[in-house]
């Protein structure tokens, strides 16, 4: 992890100003599965978002995360919720 947090600071000064600043890292969804929701772990604390569309619950993590962003860019690891 301290690696890629490196490489992370590396393209912070790198990206241009329309970059994301959010970079989820996700597991595999397979459509046909129901989801409850997701869970996002942001600087050791850990959220949960409910809901069974993927994409605005990323959304509304991202826009959650934003609100509360000190740097250009975070990492965030997510967990989908059955």
């Amino acid at each position: 992890m301290t690696t890629l947090g490196k490489r992370l600071e590396s393209l912070e000064s790198r990206i241009s100003p329309d970059r994301p600043s959010v970079i989820f890292i996700i597991p595999y969804v397979d459509p046909s599965e129901p989801l409850s929701g997701l869970s996002a772990t942001f600087r050791g604390n850990t959220y949960t978002f409910e809901g069974s569309d993927l994409d605005g619950l990323l959304i509304d993590a991202q826009s959650f995360i934003e609100a509360s962003m000190t740097s250009q860019c975070e990492v965030l690891s997510v967990t989908i919720l059955h």
